[in-house]
């Protein structure tokens, strides 16, 4: 009889164990930007939305003040919004307070639009962000096409080379 009530109790936790391994593999929702709708600014510009960056190419960085390579890349980002006429850079701080992110953009010369959702207001609004920095690469029909974990050098040629390959329609 307990032989029994042991072989029902294995078969029960491996099929909880077997339904986790299900969840835990399966990919998360593919974002999208209406997500990022209304955003409140962090560097003193209108609130977030998407009619006015419809048709065009767009970087996407998810950062925070205490995340050191987001700081670390953030000057990088900053000469690729200097240069690149046709691709728009924007932060998006997930500091729970704006201020900090304030601070930070003010004292380190970073004038790309930037703006603010702290992270329990990214987690209602379904974008799962699992590490930062995050950066996502958006094509000019408004479409997620790549997202890129960890920080780099956006200012570098290589960089860019990719950046402009993944954002290039052709490609798409």
């Amino acid at each position: 009889m307990q032989a029994i009530r042991y072989a029902r109790l294995w078969r029960r936790m491996a099929a909880a164990a077997a339904a986790a391994v299900v969840v835990s593999c399966s990919a998360p929702p593919a974002p999208t930007m209406s997500a990022l709708e209304g955003l409140p600014a962090a560097s003193g510009r209108v609130p977030l939305e998407p009619q006015t960056l419809a048709g065009r190419k767009l970087v996407v960085n998810f950062w925070a003040t205490w995340c050191e390579p987001c700081r670390d890349e953030m000057p990088g980002l900053q000469r690729l919004s200097d240069s690149a006429d046709d691709i728009l850079v924007i932060g998006v701080s997930l500091d729970g307070d704006v201020n900090l992110a304030r601070e930070f953009l003010l004292r380190h010369g970073i004038r790309f639009p930037n703006y603010s959702m702290p992270v329990d207001e990214g987690r209602r609004r379904g974008l799962a962000i699992p590490a930062l920095p995050e950066t996502w690469l958006v094509g000019t029909e408004g479409r997620v096409r790549a997202r890129i974990s960890g920080a780099r050098d956006w200012s570098s040629v290589e960089e860019q080379k990719h950046l402009r390959a993944l954002l290039d329609e052709r490609s798409a």
